[in-house]
């Protein structure tokens, strides 16, 4: 399968998924949820003795296990998912096409 539709496919699904983390995201009075903004936290890298400060270095996570990043992620899938919902059909329709042009194996 082409690398790029395969991506596509991937966050076509990552966007649609439910939310398992509710008690984590906010909405307002109509129930539609918050973007989700990220804290700052400033972190200074010293490189070939330049510095830099990247604020959402905090953000990495290599092992997938902070339950704060893994419950900000949650929050950005489901605002996601929220924003593109009138375009769910479309993306349905794009997905059977992609995967009728695909090679037969």
């Amino acid at each position: 399968m082409n690398p790029p539709i395969v991506l596509i496919l991937l966050l076509s699904l990552l966007a649609c998924q439910a939310d398992d983390n509710e008690a984590l995201i906010t909405r307002d009075k109509s129930g539609e949820i918050h973007e989700p903004i990220a804290a700052k936290r400033p972190h200074i890298m010293e490189i070939h003795g330049d510095q830099r400060v990247d604020n959402y270095y905090w953000l990495r996570d290599d092992s997938r296990t902070d339950p704060e990043i893994l419950a900000y992620l949650e929050h950005e899938n489901n605002w996601t998912a929220q924003e593109s919902r009138a375009s769910r059909a479309l993306h349905e329709t794009l997905y059977d096409e992609m995967v009728g042009r695909r090679a037969p194996e």
